[in-house]
């Protein structure tokens, strides 16, 4: 009996009661009906991109002289430069990513007039802080652009 009473309190002294858990808001938010031209949504695609480009390097006409052939240097020449074209894209976006706006809100009401002014500017999957809760802007099955609270 001691052992349980003791688990107890450690259990209640590690958990906290619940009633002094702060509440958490799970409503799910709609930013809009619609979500096409959102920002990032119609951004490059990196990784399409380098499919693309060893598609049309493989594909060309015109090789590198004295290649006349497809051959495995071929391969890695065209691994290669799309490769390069790929980290280059991803060096942009992170340029992108870090020049976006910290989005810190006090007010429910005031955080969803400033996302559907300027929904455009978002990007799916950003981080919303409202009143120190973390919410994510993210795309529901019909289409819609939601605000919903980040799952920890």
């Amino acid at each position: 009996m001691k052992v349980f009473s003791l688990f107890l309190s450690l259990a209640v002294a590690s958990l906290g009661c619940s009633h002094a858990q702060p509440k958490v808001n799970h409503q799910i938010y709609v930013i809009s009906d619609e979500a096409p031209g959102i920002g990032g949504s119609s951004e490059h695609d990196c990784g399409q991109e380098q499919v693309d480009c060893f598609e049309r390097c493989w594909n060309a006409d015109d090789r590198p002289y004295p290649h006349v052939k497809r051959d495995e240097w071929y391969y890695k020449y065209c691994t290669k430069k799309c490769r390069e074209e790929y980290l280059e894209c991803i060096k942009e976006r992170e340029k992108t990513v870090q020049q976006a706006p910290k989005l810190t809100f006090t007010r429910m009401d005031s955080a969803l007039d400033w996302l559907r002014e300027h929904k455009t500017e978002l990007i799916i999957g950003t981080v919303v802080l409202i009143a120190g809760v973390a919410f994510l802007i993210v795309i529901g099955g019909t289409g819609a652009l939601l605000l919903v609270p980040a799952a920890i």
